[in-house]
């Protein structure tokens, strides 16, 4: 019986699920998860195309199978009839035979019967001769002398030459009589011994009719079943051909919208990653702002406290002047007096602003105040020791100021430290960005899809997968198909995948190239006469590795081949499979 796929069912809704999501680049570019939607039924497609395409695969194989044994019923049947009708000959023959020999059995029993008789009959004429004989002689003995014998009583009796001769005639006919039963009873066993004989060929005859008849039967049955193939094989390979016809335009459908989907979903892709790619750059553009902004301050914070430090050192500054000038103004105790009559008069008026309750005084004002009278008892106290008027003052006032800058650069120092430590952290946040930004560039996007095959040369197939022809001639199985294309034509990676191992098998020897691609499935190009690629190597769908060879005696090609070719071999997990089930529909 040919194959028959169960069902088509699932493979259908899926090519029209398929369809319904092609013309997706018309519309908005879809989501991350509508995205790995249209992967995953993408990813069904495929499996149902790979599944109708291996019953397509098995279908041809099996209509190949039942031709040849549609061709070799023919040769059995013509065989089985040759056959049938020898031994139908053989048993007319043996018929015959078995008739003469039947025959010759009649022959036997009568000769043993005819034999038989005479056996008998001279048997009887045996025994009345001696009886006669003996009373001739009993006779003879009564009427002679008592002693003396026969002879004497025939000398007695008559002529001695006479009684001799009557004597020697009577034991000679004794004898002969004697020597003729003894031959008749010879032919009488030897006429039963021949029956016998006869009779056990006959029965090995009849035996060996027996088994003639049966094999006569077996063949017929052989002959009847033959034709009966042959006469209903028409029909069993018109339903085969409209099931492959149907299978195959399912599995061409299927590669159709696979390719239009592929293109789809590679377009799809490129545009998410874009997205995703200028996203990144932009998170990655804020934080390097905000790592920025966070530096800006933490110099003016520094120029700030850079300045503070400049106020302090004026202030040491302005008292070493200051000291250095004392007792050098002549007038300093005049305008002593005029410092502390200035300073009763502000003590006064803050004395009065601060008594009355009567009138709304600034807070400002107050402090003011209040501020300028420190200055002036300060400033008085330099001048009291000999520092004159102008320097005390500047003293005084860059005091306060180196005053107010350390404690402002000790909350600047605070401020300075929070900024560097947010500034820290944002190296690591901004090199896992960065990390990040480079693994997304690298990501394809579609890792998990299966791989999308084409086909690495462009020729006819000079030999098919598990071909008999081919094990017929170099007694293996051949579990690769054989593309026949000129010496040097250029071999295309199948899909993206990574080059397992380069061999070259120099000029005697035979090379190939193994590529590892995704979902388990390896491919191997042999006879080839040239690698481009080596061993890690990266490749892409529809690259270049390598020239194809096969011509015996020519680089690569070893010794199994008979012409130039590409020898492909694909494999899944390990094992060996049919790259028709694979490979686009030529």
């Amino acid at each position: 019986m040919l194959l028959r796929p169960s069902s088509r069912t699932k493979t259908v809704a899926t090519i029209v699920i398929a369809s319904l999501l092609l013309p997706l680049t018309v519309f908005a570019v879809p989501s991350e998860q509508e995205f790995a939607q249209v992967k995953s039924t993408f990813n069904d497609l495929w499996h149902s195309a790979a599944d109708a395409t291996q019953r397509r695969a098995d279908l041809e194989q099996d209509l190949a199978q039942f031709d040849q044994k549609v061709q070799q019923a023919k040769v059995d049947l013509e065989e089985a009839v040759q056959n049938r009708r020898d031994v139908r000959s053989l048993i007319a023959e043996r018929r015959k035979l078995f008739e003469i020999l039947k025959a010759q059995i009649i022959v036997a029993s009568d000769s043993e019967e005819f034999y038989r008789e005479i056996v008998d009959q001279q048997r009887a004429d045996y025994v009345a001769f001696i009886r006669y004989v003996a009373s001739k002689e009993i006779a003879e003995s009564e009427a002679g002398p008592a002693v003396g014998g026969s002879v004497l009583r025939h000398i007695l009796r008559g002529s001695l030459g006479e009684s001799v001769e009557d004597a020697l005639a009577a034991s000679a006919l004794v004898k002969a009589r004697n020597r003729f039963f003894l031959q008749a009873q010879f032919l009488v066993s030897e006429s039963e011994q021949a029956k016998e004989r006869l009779q056990i060929i006959a029965d090995n005859l009849m035996e060996e009719l027996e088994i003639h008849e049966g094999q006569s039967k077996t063949l017929g049955k052989v002959v009847d079943k033959q034709t009966s193939f042959i006469d209903n094989s028409w029909h069993e390979r018109k339903l085969t051909e409209q099931e492959l016809k149907t299978v195959a335009q399912e599995a061409d459908e299927a590669q159709n919208r696979i390719a239009s989907m592929r293109e789809s979903l590679l377009t799809i892709n490129a545009q998410l990653k874009e997205q995703r790619m200028s996203q990144l750059r932009s998170e990655l553009q804020t934080l390097k702002n905000q790592k920025k902004d966070l530096e800006t301050k933490r110099e003016t914070l520094e120029q700030r406290d850079n300045a503070m430090r400049l106020l302090e050192e004026q202030a040491m500054r302005s008292l070493a002047t200051a000291m250095q000038l004392r007792n050098s103004d002549k007038k300093l105790y005049k305008r002593l007096e005029q410092a502390e009559l200035a300073l009763v008069n502000k003590e006064s008026v803050l004395q009065t602003l601060t008594g009355s309750g009567t009138v709304d005084i600034a807070t400002g004002q107050i402090e003011k105040l209040t501020q300028e009278i420190q200055f002036l008892k300060e400033q008085i106290e330099l001048m009291r020791i000999g520092v004159p008027a102008d320097p005390a003052a500047e003293v005084v006032r860059t005091k306060h100021e180196a005053e107010r800058a350390t404690n402002e650069r000790v909350s600047i120092g605070s401020e300075i430290l929070d900024f560097q430590a947010k500034i820290d952290a944002f190296t690591p946040t901004i090199s896992a960005k960065l990390v990040e930004i480079q693994k997304a560039d690298q990501e394809s996007g579609l890792d998990g899809l299966p791989p999308f095959f084409v086909w690495p040369v462009t020729g006819p197939i000079s030999a098919g997968y598990l071909d008999a022809d081919y094990e017929r001639v170099f007694h293996i199985p051949h579990r690769a198909i054989d593309i026949a294309v000129p010496q040097g034509t250029a071999i295309k990676a199948i899909t993206d995948g990574i080059v397992f191992a380069v061999r070259d098998g120099g000029a005697m020897g035979y090379s190939y190239i193994l590529i590892g691609h995704q979902s388990g499935f390896a491919s191997l190009y042999g006879h080839v006469s040239l690698a481009l690629v080596k061993a890690g190597d990266t490749v892409h769908l529809g690259q270049t590795i390598g020239l194809s060879g096969g011509q015996p005696g020519t680089h690569g090609a070893g010794h199994m081949t008979t012409g130039p070719h590409l020898h492909l071999e694909m494999m899944k997990g390990g094992e060996h499979v049919n790259p028709f089930t694979v490979l686009p529909k030529k």
